[in-house]
Order: C-alpha cells, then structure tokens, then sequence
C-alpha cells in the first residue's frame, strides 16, 4: 500500500488536509496522518524604521533598519524606494547615499499587505567658496553699483553672506550688495562673507571725484568726453606741451607778446642746445621718470578731481576694446577711420559691447613752432608716457586718413590736445 502526499497552501484548514489525503481505494492509519504538522501563515500587521528623520551632508551615507512586525511574520521582504533620487537614493538593504541638497522621502514598504514608513531625509550641502563679479570697482560720489556675490557649490544648503566695507566714510554697501561711494574720494574694501564657513572675497572700491565733467566708460577705463578746454566734445580744446600744463588756444598760438612758440627753446623741461637725453632737466635718462607726475600732467592740473593723462597702455587698450562707428552708428570696415560729427571731422570709437558708449576725438591738428598744423585732416591726443627708447618724444594718439595709430611718438615740445581719464 503505498502513501500520497500533496502539499498544502498555507490557509488550508487541517480536516480539509486530512481529507485530501485520503484516495480512493487506499487508507491511511490515523496515527500516520496525526504525524502530518501544519505551520499556519503569519500575515504583517506593521513596519517601522530606525529613524524618522535623517541629516545628512552631500556624499555621506547611513543604513536604516526596517522592523517588521510581528516578529514570526511568515513573509518579511520589504522594498525600498526615494521621493527624490536626484537628492537621496536608497539600496535594497537600505543604505542611503546623499546625492544633492535638498529634502527626499525614503520610504520602506512590506511585500506582504504594502505596509509602510518613512524617513523624512535632509541633505545638507557645505559651502566652498565665494566670488564676486567685480575685483575692482570705480565710483563717483554719490553712484552706486550692485555686486554680484555666487556661493559655490551652486546646490549649497546655506547661501546666506554678509556684506562689509573696511571705510564706509568713503563707500557703504547693503544687505543686498548695494554699494554707494559716499565720499569725495578715498578707497574701500567690500567683503561679503558666507554665513556657512566664514568664506571670503573682495572688491576694492576707488570713490573718485569727476569735478562735474562728463564721462564715457570703454575698457574699464573712464574717459573725458572732451578735450581739456573745450567746451563741447567737437571743439579742438587746448594746446600743451609734454609736461606742461598751460594750454594755449590757436589764436594764442605764435610769436610775440601773448603768444607761445612751440619749440625747443621754449620747452620748460630742455636746457642748452640740442635734445639729447643729458639736454632734459626731467624725465630724462637718469632720473628713471617715465610716466608724467601729477604736477605735471596737464589733465590733472587743469580738470582737477581725480583725472589725469592716459598712460600709453591706456591708449592702446581703448583701441582694443573699441570699434570705429560712423555719427549714424555704423562700424567702419574700410582702412579711412575718419568720420564727421556736427560738421566736424575725427573718429568715433564706440564700446565693441554696447555702442552707445562712445568717444569723438576731433582733428585738431598740432602746434610746431608757431604755427597749427593739420586741422581738419589729422588728429592728435598726447598720452603721459615717455616715448621708448628716445626722450625727446612721448607717446601719442595719431588719427590719420589712412589710419589710426594708438602708441607713436610725438616731440615733447610739439602741442597736441589732452583728454582726461580716471581709472
């Protein structure tokens, strides 16, 4: 006599087990079907974590426990999951990893009956560092300018900062990075601060003082719209020696009384005969002074505030940072850079970002000896530097027909126009 068995779900109730295991034509001691045992399935009535909340920073990790209860459940698989991937993720055993800031979910959830719970989760990102837009920063009294400050990491938790002025008697700056230049003149340094970290930068604020005369800002630099001594931005201004600063009209260009010789002779700065290097009292070859001083600089002395000549490099970096437009705005691409303004003949160089921002220097000629040559056809604007490599010359704007040319030299006894910078 032989024996089936058969297996059982779990919810088979015993007598149905006993019964089914009674074929036909076979029977069964009862003592052997007493041996038979039957393990009735445990359902889950709950699940919890570890942890309710969690703080984490960007890149670590933590395990959460799960408990499933009760303790003899027959089924006690659960499946994890993360509101947010894109802050936290969640492995099949339940180990966190801190992808991003932010705030995710992780929830844990039974296969059996879909119970569930939940880790509220914060990923605290560090602050590494700040910049700001501006390293540098020139205002007038009175203006004011923004500056822009960026925390990094971009998903940092904590972007708060601090602003501060090491001399708010010359410029303050606001909450907001508001700065406003409050004195005549003078420097200050704004700090903006992270709250997370105490992290740093800087921006060196000069509060200048324009003393009423308008400006142009190309290439970081501000421009005078005039020359110095013209009274509109076409008229031809003065007249100076290098290293002079009186200024003489055309009218008071020539020889006898009131009139001034733009020659050798009457150069302040040349004793004896001839321009040799050992000829000039100052700025000469012994004295290293290659860049006019303040005394001396005919922008500085007749403008006042804080303007002065353009050195040469200054010169040369308006041009890298201009373009020459026609008075209708339209860039000129032939060789000819010339145009007319008002009925006036020059060039026009505009800002290559933003040609609103723009600079007439006029053809005003230049003074030799006693008389005023090229007006109308050439122009001229004097730097403050000495020319390299001979003594007797200093650098020099030269606006031709058939060209401009930002760093030639022009003889120091020669007069030329003068335009005012502040940096």
């Amino acid at each position: 006599m032989g024996i089936y068995l058969k297996k059982f779900s779990a919810h088979t109730d015993y007598e149905a087990a006993k019964s089914s295991l009674i074929l036909p034509n076979v029977s069964i001691c009862s003592d052997v079907l007493d041996e038979v045992h039957y393990n009735p399935y445990v359902g889950i009535s709950s699940v919890t974590l570890n942890k309710s909340e969690l703080s984490l920073n960007k890149g670590e990790t933590e395990t959460l426990v799960a408990t499933v209860l009760p303790a003899n459940a027959s089924n006690k698989g659960v499946t994890w999951s993360s509101s947010d991937d894109s802050v936290a993720t969640v492995s099949s055993n339940g180990l966190v990893t801190a992808i991003g800031g932010g705030n995710t979910n992780i929830t844990v959830t039974t296969v059996d009956g879909g119970f569930t719970a939940q880790c509220s989760l914060n990923i605290i990102v560090n602050v590494a560092g700040v910049t700001l837009n501006k390293s540098t920063l020139s205002l007038s009294k009175g203006a004011t300018e923004t500056l822009v400050a960026t925390v990094s990491p971009s998903d940092a938790g904590n972007k708060n900062v601090i602003w501060s002025s090491s001399n708010d008697s010359v410029a303050t700056v606001n909450s907001n990075g508001l700065v406003t230049a409050i004195g005549d003149s003078g420097s200050a340094i704004i700090t903006v601060t992270t709250v997370d970290g105490g992290f740093t930068a800087q921006c060196g604020c000069s509060v200048i003082d324009t003393n009423g005369h308008d400006y142009v800002e190309i290439g970081g630099l501000k421009w005078a719209t005039k020359n110095v001594g013209a009274s509109k931005i076409t008229d031809n201004g003065l007249y100076f020696q290098w290293g002079d600063t009186q200024g003489y009209t055309v009218d008071q260009v020539g020889s006898g009384s009131g009139k001034k010789a733009f020659d050798w002779p009457d150069y302040k700065y040349i004793s004896g005969v001839g321009t040799s290097s050992s000829a000039f009292t100052k700025y000469n070859s012994t004295d290293g002074l290659t860049t006019l001083e303040a005394v001396d600089d005919a922008a500085s002395v007749n403008m006042g505030g804080s303007w002065r000549m353009p050195t040469s490099e200054e010169l040369q970096a308006l041009g890298a940072a201009s373009d020459f437009i026609t008075s209708g705005g339209t860039k000129i691409t032939t060789s000819d850079k010339l145009t007319t303004l008002n009925g006036v003949k020059g060039i026009l160089v505009a800002d290559k970002n933003d040609y609103s921002k723009r600079l007439f220097f006029p053809t005003a000629g230049y003074c030799a000896n006693t008389t005023v040559n090229d007006r109308g056809s050439k122009g001229f604007c004097r730097t403050s530097s000495l020319y390299s490599g001979d003594v007797s010359k200093a650098y020099t704007l030269l606006l031709f027909s058939y060209g401009v040319y930002w760093g030639s030299g022009g003889p120091r006894s020669n007069g030329y126009p003068v335009r005012g910078v502040i940096a």
